[in-house]
């Protein structure tokens, strides 16, 4: 194809086409948005996105990739190149195409991404698809996970989705009781809702809340400001702490994230000393009421877990919110066979021999 690919690196000229090109883009989503480049910096994490430009140097197709590790048994490393940091993200093309040139165009980025996934000895390439696209789900707009013409195996999760396109009490009528009584719960303590007012409360008062939910699991200080630099400060993300009758200290922090018309439940972080019935839900409805009043039309609660007890516990607690299930589309191809099969052979026994 006429095509010609440019990788990320750190010039002017790739960040300055990515955002011409993404900042007007009807279905670009926060997860398409260059604050994950700064973030993926931070986080030590190499940037991989590309972009292919015709030969007029328009921008034709954008996909953002980072390469993200994890472990497997505890003891095996396993790297993978995904369009995710902390967002779903999928191949945006240039809206005007024909359905023969997107059809071309998506083939020859996924040739890229493979010749980029062996430069980086990846064992896997994992491209997902946001939950929204435009006022479509990603379901709704594809029917089926787009790249599975293309080697790529589905790996969909089910979460809930909320239509903020109604009226307010219509949506509190959505809660299941036990939220709404949690609610309610939190108020008669006489709990208030406020943002947090400046990088300084976020870097004290929200990152100790981290700490206390966390633990060893925590993120590092230089992450949690990023967070604050690159998406709340930018208003890509908004934060709602509880505070109580006694205390202008907030006792649980929620942040959301989002662009145009769909957000997401980001981050919750909750004291562990002070502990207050409800005052989790009454941050999280705050959230979502506060979208729909800034004219968002969606916001996901999350995903759904069911074998984990401890995140089916959170998976229950945002199903309570009311939200429609909705399929979140998603996939990955692997690279390396032989090793993802022995590693796979070796969890079987692990988990079997647990039991």
């Amino acid at each position: 194809m006429d095509l010609q690919v440019m990788s990320f690196g750190k010039s002017s000229e790739f960040e300055e086409l990515w955002d011409a090109f993404v900042l007007k883009h009807e279905f670009a989503s926060i997860g398409h948005l260059r604050a994950n480049f700064a973030l993926a910096e931070i986080m030590g994490l190499r940037n991989c996105s590309l972009l292919a430009l015709d030969k007029n140097g328009q921008v034709q197709v954008a996909l953002p990739l980072f390469v993200k590790f994890s472990r497997k048994l505890r003891m095996f490393n396993v790297r993978r190149l995904s369009s995710a940091l902390e967002f779903p993200a999928d191949p945006l093309l240039e809206s005007s195409m024909s359905e023969q040139r997107r059809k071309r165009t998506l083939e020859y980025l996924l040739k890229e991404v493979s010749r980029v996934a062996d430069a980086c000895n990846a064992d896997s390439i994992e491209i997902s698809y946001p939950a929204m696209i435009g006022d479509q789900t990603g379901l709704t707009k594809h029917s089926f996970y787009p790249l599975r013409a293309y080697g790529y195996l589905d790996q969909n999760r089910v979460g809930w989705i909320m239509d903020l396109r109604v009226d307010p009490k219509q949506l509190e009528a959505r809660l299941e009781s036990r939220c709404r009584n949690s609610i309610r719960a939190a108020l008669r303590e006489g709990c208030l809702v406020r943002p947090l007012r400046n990088r300084q409360e976020w870097l004290l008062d929200s990152r100790e809340l981290a700490v206390e939910t966390l633990g060893g699991f925590v993120d590092s200080e230089e992450v949690h400001a990023a967070w604050w630099d690159y998406f709340i400060q930018p208003e890509y993300a908004r934060t709602y702490a509880i505070t109580s009758p006694h205390s202008d200290n907030p006792t649980n922090v929620v942040v959301s994230v989002g662009w145009k018309k769909s957000w997401y439940y980001w981050k919750s972080f909750n004291s562990r000393k002070i502990r207050i019935s409800g005052a989790s839900n009454l941050a999280l409805w705050q959230a979502i009421i506060d979208t729909k009043s800034r004219g968002g039309d969606y916001f996901e609660v999350g995903s759904m877990e069911v074998h984990d007890p401890k995140m089916k516990s959170i998976s229950d607690f945002k199903r309570s919110f009311g939200g429609v299930p909705t399929y979140f589309l998603g996939g990955i191809r692997y690279r390396r066979l032989v090793r993802h099969s022995t590693l796979e052979l070796l969890s079987a026994l692990y988990d079997s021999f647990r039991q």
